[in-house]
């Protein structure tokens, strides 16, 4: 039955491990995009010289800006997506008691140390991690109803 419950604990923090890596994701999108911005935007077309009917430059900076555009969306998408997801696991933690869903909160989506989980609650180290003890339990008990 030890084994179970370990193998219970490893399940429920890999779900729990979910807001994280959208975290990531989102903010690795979110410089993707300005990088592609940065490069459809330092395109230049010369204006100076001679004028010449057709422009490799032009044609240049347009397809980098239908390509930027192009970009921009599927990763708004992405993002929108990946949002969505964090938002559905942070909605089952909302489904927990008071105590329990402010622990896994701070622990996984605030990212704070159980140092800092009991000092906002004014307990020791031992209480903040025997709280999410219980929280892991109660969250592997709401998925495991929720299947």
């Amino acid at each position: 039955m030890l084994k179970g419950c370990a193998a219970t604990a490893m399940e429920v923090k890999k779900y729990l491990e979910q807001i994280e890596k959208y975290d990531r994701i989102i903010e690795n999108k979110l410089e993707e995009k300005q990088r592609w911005h940065e490069i459809a935007t330092s395109i230049t077309v010369q204006t100076e010289g001679e004028k010449v009917k057709s422009s490799g430059r032009q044609q240049k900076m347009a397809d980098a800006v239908d390509m930027y555009i192009d970009l921009e969306r599927e990763i708004d998408l992405i993002i929108a997506q990946r949002a969505q997801e964090r938002q559905t696991v942070i909605n089952t933690l909302e489904l927990l008691p008071a105590l329990e869903y402010d622990v896994l909160y701070r622990k996984h989506v605030k990212y704070q140390s159980f140092d800092d989980i009991a000092e906002a609650h004014a307990k020791s180290y031992s209480w903040a991690t025997s709280v999410y003890g219980q929280a892991l339990q109660s969250l592997q008990k709401l998925l495991d109803d929720g299947r």
